[in-house]
């Protein structure tokens, strides 16, 4: 059974860094498939994208398309690594 623990760090406004530890197989490009809940609200934009060994980003932003934080704050975010 695989576990994880994950931390999230700012690195600015609206952008946030996933670092995952754990017993997991290695995160690559291809084989990490990330999922977000429709839990933002009406116009705001959620982005996940994977950006390194371990880590995902996440990139939120208001109906304006600007930056914002506070956006994900009630939105499940899945996170599946395949072997």
């Amino acid at each position: 059974n695989n576990t994880v623990d994950i931390s999230y760090e700012r690195l600015a406004v609206g952008v946030y860094r996933a670092t995952v530890s754990g017993t997991f197989p290695p995160m690559t490009e291809e084989n990490t498939f990330l999922l977000h809940g429709s839990g933002v609200s009406a116009g705001s934009k959620i982005g996940l994208f994977w950006s390194g060994a371990n880590t995902f980003d996440i990139k939120t932003a208001d109906a304006s398309e600007t930056a914002s934080d506070g956006i994900s704050n009630d939105t499940a975010i899945q996170l599946s690594i395949f072997q």
